[in-house]
């Protein structure tokens, strides 16, 4: 039956209503959508790559291109960097720790390392070495400007002065415990004093690096090369050195470090280690003593040689 006027208005503004209705629903949808895009969009832009700790906002502001190879030289200085920081923060009591650093010498703090003196000891091994970075050596052998080398612990063996003294150094060498100085060719190049290395001046036959630099008119001079082997001593004069100031002009420092059976004596090896770190010295060698070493049955090397040297990370800036 056909619809009345009235009926048909009714329907037609219904009919109107339902239609604004979807539209406006639509809109809204749209809307939301577009919100939901660019909320995202900003979470994104601010949330840290899990990878690099940067947000995308960070990353292109960022001058420097993410780098997918390395030359071998970067490798070696972010490595040697990480040794560096990783010893300077080591925690002392930590045994694991301190072997794991002691023996991983930085590399890219010496670029010339030479061995000097040394006899061989038994079947296979050979002593009384020591490792010296040439670097710091380079223009004064055989030139006008002086190098000076203390050297503590001579017992028999003069080889190490002997070859330094050769290539034009003056060395001061200090051994308590011996009545004459082995031969040598190169008397006015080799001065031996009978006096010991110790913590404090309470003894007339020790002393302190600090006394003995000072007594011999050194205060201001470099002193290239300190060699150090007083069996045990060292754990207590070198922290003794670095409180005093004694250090200041040195350039390298040799030292046999006496750990004991087991690394009994482990801590205070680590802990001079650390402090040597902290003022500005680079581990660069570091050489197991074979000799005392073969009566262990078990864990680290009793005796060995290591070398600090004050620098820089050479060619590492920027890296």
């Amino acid at each position: 039956m056909p619809l009345n006027p009235q009926t048909r208005l009714i329907l037609g503004v219904l009919l109107s209503c339902l239609v604004l209705s979807l539209i406006v629903h639509i809109s809204y949808k749209q809307s939301m959508t577009t919100k939901q895009t660019e909320s995202f969009g900003r979470q994104s832009l601010l949330s840290p790559d899990p990878v690099t700790g940067l947000t995308d906002d960070e990353k292109q502001k960022t001058t420097e291109p993410t780098k997918s190879t390395y030359s071998l030289r970067e490798l070696i200085c972010k490595e040697d960097k990480q040794l560096v920081d990783q010893i300077i923060h080591m925690d002392v009591k930590n045994k694991a720790e301190y072997l794991r650093l002691i023996t991983k010498p930085v590399q890219s703090a010496c670029k010339s390392r030479l061995r000097l003196g040394g006899h061989k000891a038994g079947a296979s091994a050979w002593d009384g070495h020591k490792f010296v970075c040439e670097d710091d050596l380079e223009g004064l052998i055989g030139g006008t400007q002086s190098c000076l080398v203390y050297s503590f612990g001579i017992s028999g063996d003069l080889s190490f002065e002997n070859q330094m003294a050769a290539i034009g150094c003056t060395v001061h060498a200090y051994d308590h415990t011996i009545k004459s100085l082995p031969a040598t060719s190169f008397p006015h190049k080799i001065h031996w004093h009978k006096v010991g290395m110790a913590s404090n001046n309470d003894k007339s036959d020790l002393k302190t690096l600090g006394y003995l630099i000072g007594h011999n008119g050194h205060s201001n001079d470099i002193i290239h090369y300190l060699k150090v082997d007083i069996e045990g001593e060292e754990r207590n004069s070198i922290p003794e050195w670095i409180r005093s100031g004694s250090l200041a002009n040195v350039k390298q420092i040799g030292i046999e470090f006496h750990q004991g059976d087991n690394g009994k004596n482990f801590q205070s090896y680590a802990e001079i280690t650390k402090l040597l770190s902290q003022h500005g010295f680079k581990l660069i060698s570091w050489d197991p003593n074979m000799v005392v070493t073969s009566n262990l049955k078990s864990g680290p090397y009793s005796c060995f040689e290591v070398v600090f040297r004050k620098t820089e990370l050479i060619d590492c800036r920027g890296i």
